[in-house]
């Protein structure tokens, strides 16, 4: 049975598509029918490459059925309606939903009538000596798809060896969160003085010398009060522009793996599931060379927040999280937000002088 992506709602093209790409995967003999009688109704098809795939298709062998993956689902849609396949790589832009793992293609069409028709001119693959979308429709390694077939004439596939959803609404939120702390903390680099005016109305929240109202109403009790924020303040007129940091896959996947196991256990610090230190969980994903930190901030409800936080450090004298901030040699980053049971809040980040994927 196919099932519908549960974040997009135009299903039926879609649930139309996968079922006819899995109809022609278990029987290709059978398709060539279907494929005869369009090109039939089509005129302008090159007649040489509709006999090709006729006798292609006659003498193909079945392979095993896609399975539908809400996260490249998402991903389809994205690649359709804003036209981004052409800046960012495909298993860049998958990275937020799932982990993928061994190959990755796709298909589209802007000027199918319909699924059949899209699926029959992915078929013949005129024009394209290598007739890679045909030989994506019919690769036996293929086990996960994600599909978008709107109203405007448009129909794509992302195909993927082995991929492994992410729980989708809840990354699709954090995903979101996660680029704004990013954001946040490159424009903290590369323009310090820019946090001034946003340390400032931090500032200004103080209801006395200790206590601080946050954006969200919720009131706190730091442990150095205003002058804690002006001395980050002060900090901040003296350091120079710092280059901003590289979002690393590996890197974010690591600090999520802490961020799960605090929202489903209420617990704080650096060991994670296991007994893993954040040593552990970087490489697990790839091998990373020179120096390593890490900041976790709870109880933050934006991405300021998170960085203000980190920055002022309230109450830890050495202003560690802070240093990690403004520290000029670090490249690659990894960041992870998410619900705390008792805080409300997590967000993880991990600074490496070099980090390189293992996959």
């Amino acid at each position: 049975m196919v099932t519908a992506s549960p974040i997009y709602r135009d299903s039926q093209q879609e649930a139309v598509l996968i079922a006819e790409i899995n109809q022609l995967r278990g029987d290709p003999v059978a398709y060539s029918s279907m494929v005869a009688a369009w090109a039939a109704r089509s005129p302008d098809i090159n007649t040489a490459a509709t006999q090709e795939i006729l006798w292609y298709l006659r003498s193909a062998r079945p392979v095993p059925p896609l399975q539908i993956a809400p996260g490249l689902t998402i991903v389809a849609h994205k690649r359709a309606q804003s036209g981004l396949e052409a800046a960012v790589p495909l298993s860049r832009q998958l990275q937020p939903y799932g982990k993928l793992s061994g190959r990755v293609g796709e298909n589209s069409s802007s000027e199918a009538a319909n699924p059949q028709e899209a699926i029959a001119q992915w078929l013949i693959n005129a024009g394209d000596p290598r007739r890679q979308s045909r030989q994506n429709l019919l690769t036996a390694t293929w086990g996960y798809g994600g599909v978008y077939g709107g109203t405007d004439g448009q129909y794509r596939v992302i195909f993927a060896e082995d991929y492994a959803d992410f729980s989708v609404l809840e990354n699709e939120q954090a995903a979101a969160s996660d680029r704004a702390v990013f954001k946040a903390l490159n424009q903290l680099r590369q323009n310090p003085p820019s946090y001034l005016p946003i340390l400032q109305e931090w500032r200004d929240r103080f209801l006395d010398t200790v206590q601080i109202q946050q954006p969200d109403g919720n009131i706190y009790c730091t442990q150095e009060g205003i002058d804690a924020v002006t001395e980050a303040m002060q900090v901040l007129e003296n350091t120079p522009p710092l280059t901003a940091l590289e979002l690393s896959w590996g890197m974010t996947q690591a600090a999520r793996d802490l961020v799960r196991y605090q929202g489903e256990t209420g617990n704080r610090g650096a060991i994670g599931r296991d007994r893993t230190s954040p040593q552990d969980r970087l490489e697990q994903y790839g091998i990373w060379q020179g120096r390593w930190a890490e900041s976790l901030c709870y109880g933050q409800p934006n991405a300021q927040g998170v960085i203000c936080d980190l920055l002022i450090s309230d109450g830890k004298l050495e202003r560690r999280d802070r240093n990690y901030l403004l520290n000029p040699q670090w490249q690659k980053i990894g960041i992870a937000t998410g619900s705390h049971p008792l805080q409300t809040s997590v967000c993880a980040l991990l600074f490496t002088q070099s980090y390189r994927e293992s996959r």
